[in-house]
C-alpha cells in the first residue's frame, strides 16, 4: 500500500512539473480567444518553451516557435514550419491525452479504503484532488490547441479536446458525489475548465457540455449497469451529478435508465440486510432519485411554461386575422354596395358588386350562426343532415369522434406524461425504502415525496394508490425520537392534505390523527411539575 501510494505521488508530481510550465501559455491564449480582441496564434515557443515539457515530447528544449510567428505575432508560416508545427501539436495533444489516462487511473485505485491510517487516507485525498485538477488544466490545454489550430487552419485540435472530455468526463461526474468535500470540490472545479475548455461564451456552460456528450453518457451508464457489474456502485453518483446540474434536458436520456436505478436501490436494501457485499450503498441511490424528481418539477414546469406561450399566441392571431377581416369588409364597403347583415345595402357599379358578392360568401362562412339570422344547430342545414342515410352516418361518425376524444382526455387525465410518470415510480418506490432506511436516508426520500407530491397533483387517479400505501410508514415515522424527521414525515402528510383534501378517504385521514395528538402531547405540552421541581426538594409554584 504504501508503495501504491508513492508510486501516485511520483505520478501526480511529474504530471504536475510538466504541466506547469505550459498552463500559464494555454490559459492566455483561452482567455484571449474568449476575448473581443483578435487571439494572437499561440507558438511553440511559447506553448512548449524551453522546459521539462518540450524535453519530454520531442528530445530538446528549443522548438523552433520563432518560425511560426510572423509580423505582430500574426501566424505567416512556411510549408515546412507549418507542417513542422502541426507535428509538434499533434505530440503536445498526444502527451496530453496520455497525462490524463495515466492521472484517472492512479486516481482510481484504492479509493476507499478506510482501513488505512489517518494521514495516509488524508494523503489520497489530496493525491485524488491533485490528479482531478490536472485533468481539468489538460482539457484547458487541449482547448487552446484546437483553437491556435482553427486560427491556423490545422485539423484535429477539437478532436484532441473531444476524446480528452470523453477519457475523463464520467469520472469527474462519478467524484462530483464523494463524500470527502475536497474531491468533491476539485472535481467541480474541473467539470468547469472542461466547460470552458469546449464552449465560448454562453455555451461555455456544465449543462451544455452534459448536454453535449449525452449519448455517450447514457451509453456508458448502459454498459457499467449491464455489463461491468464492478462499476454499478457509482451508476448513482454519476445519475445525480448529471440529473442536478443539466436535470431538465438529460431526463429523457436517463429515462431508460431509471428501472436500473430503481433496481440498485433494491440491492443497496439487500446488502443493509446482509444478503450481499458488492450492493452499492443505499445512500447515493436515494439521492439519485430525489434528483430525479427534482429534474422531473423542472421539466414539467418548462413544458407549461411552453404550453401557455403557445396558448397565448394563438388568441393573438385570432385577433389579428379578426382585425383583417373587419378592414377588409370596410374597404369593400367603400368600394361598392357591400350588403353585410345589419349595415344595410349598399349600390355600386359592377365591380363593387362583383366584390360585394365575394365578401358576402366570405362572410357566410366566417360569421356565426347568429350573426348570419340564425340559431347554431338549428336550420335547414341541421333538418338537411338528419335526413337520409349520409345525413345519419355523418351524424353516427360525429359521435364517434366526440366519444374518442372523451376517451383521450379521460386517459390524460390519468395517464401523466413522461416526467410526472418518472416521479411516479419513485414514489412507488419508497414505501418499501422507507420501512428500512436510516435516518439519513429517510430525510433524502421524505424531500423527494414533498417534490413528487404537487408534481403528481393533477393526477390523483394516479396517486392516490401509491399515496395510501404510503400512508402507514409516514405515520409510523411520527413516533421516531428523530424530530426532524418526525417533522419532515408531517410535513409530507400535511402537503399531502391540504393538495388532495377531497381526494383522501376519510379512513386515512382519521388513521393518522392519533399519531399527531400523541406526538402533540409529548412534545408540545408543558413538561409536568416533578421536572420543574428545585434542588431543595420544594416544589416550583404552579405557572
Amino acid at each position: 500500500g504504501g508503495a501504491s501510494s508513492g508510486a501516485h505521488a511520483g505520478l501526480a508530481a511529474r504530471a504536475e512539473a510538466l504541466l506547469a510550465p505550459s498552463e500559464r501559455a494555454g490559459g492566455r491564449a483561452l482567455q484571449a480567444s474568449d476575448s473581443d480582441v483578435e487571439p494572437e496564434l499561440l507558438t511553440l515557443e511559447d506553448a512548449l518553451g524551453q522546459d521539462a515539457l518540450g524535453k519530454a515530447t520531442f528530445g530538446r528544449a528549443g522548438c523552433g516557435g520563432e518560425a511560426l510567428s510572423g509580423e505582430n505575432g500574426r501566424a505567416e508560416p512556411e510549408p515546412r514550419a507549418a507542417g513542422a508545427a502541426e507535428a509538434r501539436a499533434a505530440a503536445l495533444e498526444e502527451s496530453l491525452l496520455l497525462v490524463v489516462t495515466e492521472v484517472l487511473a492512479a486516481a482510481g485505485e484504492e479509493r476507499g479504503d478506510e482501513s488505512l491510517p489517518l494521514l495516509e487516507q488524508h494523503a489520497r485525498l489530496q493525491e485524488r484532488e491533485l490528479a482531478l485538477d490536472l485533468v481539468g488544466h489538460c482539457c484547458v490545454l487541449l482547448g487552446a490547441l484546437g483553437r491556435g489550430g482553427e486560427e491556423s487552419g490545422a485539423a484535429g485540435g477539437s478532436d484532441a479536446l473531444q476524446v480528452g472530455v470523453r477519457l475523463s468526463l464520467l469520472s469527474v461526474l462519478e467524484q462530483l458525489g464523494d463524500s470527502a468535500a475536497l474531491v468533491a470540490e476539485a472535481a467541480e472545479r474541473a467539470l468547469c475548465r472542461m466547460s470552458l475548455a469546449q464552449g465560448r461564451g454562453e455555451g461555455a456552460t456544465v449543462a451544455a457540455l452534459i448536454e453535449a456528450n449525452g449519448d455517450f453518457l447514457l451509453e456508458a451508464l448502459s454498459r457499467r449497469l449491464r455489463h461491468q457489474p464492478s462499476g454499478r456502485s457509482r451508476v448513482p453518483l454519476v445519475m445525480e451529478a448529471l440529473l442536478s446540474y443539466a436535470g431538465a434536458t438529460t431526463l429523457p436520456l436517463l429515462a431508460d435508465v431509471v428501472g436500473e436505478l430503481i433496481d440498485l436501490a433494491d440491492e443497496a436494501v439487500g446488502a443493509a440486510d446482509g444478503e450481499s457485499r458488492a450492493a452499492p450503498a443505499l445512500l447515493p441511490c436515494a439521492r439519485a432519485m430525489c434528483a430525479l424528481v427534482l429534474a422531473a418539477r423542472d421539466c414539467q414546469a418548462a413544458d407549461e411554461t411552453a404550453a401557455s406561450g403557445e396558448g397565448a399566441a394563438a388568441p393573438e392571431g385570432a385577433a389579428v386575422a379578426a382585425a383583417g377581416v373587419s378592414s377588409a369588409v370596410g374597404a369593400a364597403e367603400s368600394v361598392g354596395g357591400l350588403a353585410v347583415p345589419g349595415s344595410g345595402e349598399g349600390e355600386g357599379d359592377e365591380a363593387g358588386n362583383e366584390l360585394a358578392a365575394m365578401f358576402d360568401s366570405f362572410w357566410s362562412e366566417v360569421a356565426p350562426a347568429e350573426a348570419r339570422g340564425g340559431e347554431p344547430g338549428g336550420g335547414e342545414e341541421a333538418a338537411a343532415e338528419g335526413e337520409g342515410p349520409e345525413g345519419q352516418e355523418e351524424a353516427a361518425a360525429r359521435r364517434e369522434a366526440e366519444v374518442r376524444e372523451e376517451e383521450e382526455e379521460e386517459e390524460r387525465r390519468n395517464k401523466p406524461p413522461m416526467a410526472p410518470a418518472l416521479a411516479l415510480r419513485v414514489v412507488q418506490k419508497v414505501e418499501m425504502l422507507l420501512l428500512c432506511s436510516p435516518p439519513s436516508v429517510a430525510h433524502v426520500l421524505l424531500d423527494a415525496l414533498a417534490a413528487a407530491i404537487p408534481l403528481l397533483q393533477p393526477w390523483p387517479r394516479a396517486l392516490l394508490p401509491a399515496l395510501h400505501k404510503l400512508w402507514a410508514p409516514l405515520v409510523s415515522l411520527f413516533d421516531s425520537p428523530e424530530l426532524a424527521l418526525a417533522a419532515a414525515a408531517m410535513g409530507v402528510l400535511r402537503t399531502a392534505a391540504h393538495l388532495l383534501r377531497g381526494e383522501l378517504s376519510v379512513s386515512s385521514m382519521a388513521a393518522a390523527f392519533p399519531p399527531v395528538l400523541r406526538v402533540v402531547a409529548a412534545h408540545g405540552a408543558a413538561p409536568p411539575l416533578t421536572q420543574l421541581r428545585p434542588a431543595g426538594g420544594q416544589a416550583a409554584a404552579e405557572p
